[in-house]
């Protein structure tokens, strides 16, 4: 558990990662989730009438339709689908939101994540967002 969350990534997206990052990403308490049948049928239909969707996004939508499931992703695409299907999505900002309020992460440890996504490439938000975050964390760290 991260931050009192269960994380979790579909089989088939997991399947998409190296061998070496699985393994750290199970070792860091991420868990991997194998769809139903039916679930399945469910991403394949969703990749059909969404054809802008990759197929392993269809799958973790099909997925996250599940009670208490909130699928985080910053493809704004996406996230309307999901809003369609009457799904919880939220995008990455609101995982951070929910990082540094669970108390659980230390606001260096926030930084340093946002700023290893930011130069991996890996952000949809404006530099003035990822400014922000990174002055509060730095307020943060200074009362600390």
């Amino acid at each position: 558990m991260v931050c009192g969350f269960t994380l979790a990534v579909v089989d088939l997206l997991f399947s998409q990662i190296s061998s070496d990052e699985g393994i750290s990403w199970q070792a860091s308490g991420i868990v991997v989730l194998n769809l139903s049948g039916t679930e399945v049928e469910r991403a394949q239909t969703l990749r059909s009438e969404n054809t802008g969707l990759a197929f392993s996004e269809c799958f973790a939508l099909s997925r996250a339709a599940r009670p208490q499931h909130t699928l985080v992703t910053d493809n704004p695409n996406l996230r309307e689908v999901a809003k369609d299907h009457v799904v919880s999505a939220q995008g990455f900002n609101w995982f951070l939101d929910q990082m540094e309020h669970s108390g659980r992460v230390a606001a260096g440890v926030l930084r340093a994540g946002l700023a290893t996504l930011v130069k991996m490439g890996r952000r949809q938000m404006s530099q003035e967002e990822i400014e922000q975050r990174y002055q509060s964390w730095n307020t943060r760290l200074a009362i600390a």
